[in-house]
């Protein structure tokens, strides 16, 4: 049998549980509470704005710039030569020597008078050097005093003296300078070549003033009877 003491002890033993467990359960509910309020009351979290998409921007396309039309080349107009003296097609190539002489020919060549190496004078001034006079016989001692350098090369046959003048390109200005013997007047005159052809810019004392004429290397090694020429080129100042 249980005595009063047990079971006393029995009574405030089950008291106590069911206190405990009382307690603990309105602490549970009081923490859900709580909790329910705390989410409750937070303020909602901000999510990131979705970025938008890249726009593809049109850049408006430049005006084209206006198609530039290239100036005509005007070339200076020439006295025509008469009909038998005339150079056909001259190059756009011409050297400046050659513009130089043919310039001197048909703007001064009447003044200049019939006297070769007044021609010849009257070009090398119109090119800039320092002329000084001089007589056609003696026009390789002038040349040590116009020019600072210079080639001459003598001939006395027609195929050195083409393989020389060809081997410079077309429209190359050559001075060319026959002597004669026994004191007589020797001549000088300008020569060029186009294409196959050879020109020779002159004058001549008693016969005309300057003209130019097509001519070939037996006539201009025959000027003096293939006695030699001298040809001068590769003018310095």
């Amino acid at each position: 049998m249980i005595n009063d003491t047990s079971l006393l002890k029995l009574l405030i033993t089950s008291s106590l549980s069911l206190g405990l467990m009382a307690c603990n359960k309105s602490m549970q509910t009081r923490l859900q509470d709580s909790q329910n309020q705390v989410i409750a009351t937070s303020p909602p979290l901000e999510t990131s704005p979705a970025l938008e998409p890249a726009v593809n921007i049109d850049y408006p396309v430049t005006e084209p710039l206006s198609e530039v039309t290239p100036k005509p080349v005007v070339t200076p107009k020439r006295e025509p030569l008469p009909a038998n003296n005339r150079v056909k097609d001259t190059p756009a190539a011409a050297s400046s020597f050659i513009i130089v002489a043919y310039n001197t020919l048909v703007n001064e060549g009447k003044k200049l008078g019939a006297a070769c190496n007044f021609y010849i004078q009257g070009v090398l001034k119109n090119l800039g050097f320092k002329v000084v006079d001089f007589l056609a016989n003696d026009f390789d001692a002038a040349a040590e005093k116009m020019f600072k350098t210079y080639r001459v090369v003598t001939f006395t046959n027609a195929t050195e003296l083409k393989r020389h003048i060809w081997s410079y390109r077309e429209r190359t200005g050559f001075i060319f300078q026959w002597e004669r013997p026994g004191g007589a007047p020797g001549h000088v005159g300008i020569v060029e070549r186009i294409g196959e052809k050879l020109y020779i810019y002159q004058a001549s004392l008693n016969r005309y003033t300057a003209r130019v004429e097509v001519t070939t290397l037996d006539r201009l090694l025959a000027v003096n009877d293939n006695r030699g020429l001298r040809v001068y080129s590769e003018f310095i100042k």
